[in-house]
């Protein structure tokens, strides 16, 4: 064990988590696991958040997500709990869990703003695969993006283990639309461009 602690922390967009423990992962000691509890029930997000992270699974019998990215393993419960491990060290943990509570505060704003999520958007996120990327894709295999082709492309694409802009062909103008709805399929709600909304005067009177 390297840490262990129940201190309280707050992030800027102000919600709150407890760090529970931080300790060494077992198949690697040079790097540490953090495990946090959150100051919410984020089930009633657990689907955004979903559909906003990229190579993620989604377990309703346990509740929570799971996701994966440069070995890395994230996971977040409905319950609040989160871990995360394939650290450096426990700043980096607390770093991670900072970035955690902004995307929760986003989430959360979009739930208010648009309503929960569509269930036919959770099951094509759960059934995405390589085959329904590569249909996006040029389809030239021209090498550019230092894979074999364009079908490698799109599993390490899918991984999460190459960006969209890796692929030269698609920033052609006239690839615009396919570079687009690439993006919402990997996708489907982007957090990153959530901002939230001031009450309006009515909201404010209670009118």
């Amino acid at each position: 064990m390297v840490r262990a602690s129940s201190l309280k922390e707050t992030s800027e967009c102000g919600i709150n988590f407890t760090v529970l423990e931080t300790q060494q992962c077992p198949a690697e000691e040079t790097r540490v696991r953090i495990v946090a509890q959150f100051d919410a029930d984020l089930l009633p997000i657990l689907e955004i958040l979903f559909l906003h992270f990229k190579n993620v699974t989604y377990s309703r019998e346990l509740k929570c997500i799971v996701k994966k990215k440069e070995g890395k393993i994230t996971s977040i419960f409905g319950s609040g709990k989160v871990s995360i491990t394939h650290l450096a060290d426990h700043q980096e943990g607390i770093e991670n869990l900072n970035h955690i509570a902004e995307l929760i505060s986003k989430a959360f704003e979009y739930l208010r703003q648009y309503g929960p999520t569509e269930p036919s958007l959770i099951q094509q996120h759960e059934n995405l695969n390589a085959l329904e990327i590569v249909k996006l894709l040029p389809q030239t295999n021209c090498g550019e993006c230092g894979e074999s082709g364009c079908f490698t492309f799109a599993t390490r694409l899918l991984l999460g283990e190459h960006e969209i802009d890796d692929c030269s062909e698609l920033l052609r103008d006239e690839l615009s639309a396919c570079k687009g709805d690439l993006s919402k399929l990997l996708q489907p709600i982007n957090l990153d461009s959530i901002e939230k909304q001031l009450p309006s005067l009515a909201d404010l009177l209670g009118l």
